[in-house]
């Protein structure tokens, strides 16, 4: 079969995160902040999203589909959307403690 396009978009996501060009994820795993999940699929992350590097866990939360090595189903929009507000919750809170210290 034979198509004549203008543009092809590739929209399966990224590969493996180890394997990734992107230079933000290339930095946070160079630093530490970040580090691949279990099967190399996304990220890895707490059950509060926050991203776990070899330095342990910080002031970064993941959610999407760079949750896919923790958390399979996690690519459709009805999901991003509860992680989103689950996540801003949780960073509300946070900032609630750090101004009550």
């Amino acid at each position: 079969m034979h198509m004549d396009v203008q543009c092809v978009l590739d929209a399966t996501g990224i590969g493996r995160v180890s394997e990734t060009d992107d230079p933000l994820l290339r930095r946070l795993m160079a630093r530490g902040l970040v580090r691949p999940g279990p099967f190399g699929l996304g990220l890895d992350a707490g059950a509060d999203y926050r991203a776990l590097g070899t330095r342990g866990s910080g002031r970064l939360w993941t959610l999407g589909p760079l949750l896919r090595g923790v958390l399979w189903e996690c690519i459709a929009v009805p999901d991003i959307r509860n992680q989103a507000a689950e996540i801003a919750a949780l960073v509300a809170a946070d900032l609630d403690r750090a101004q009550a210290a």
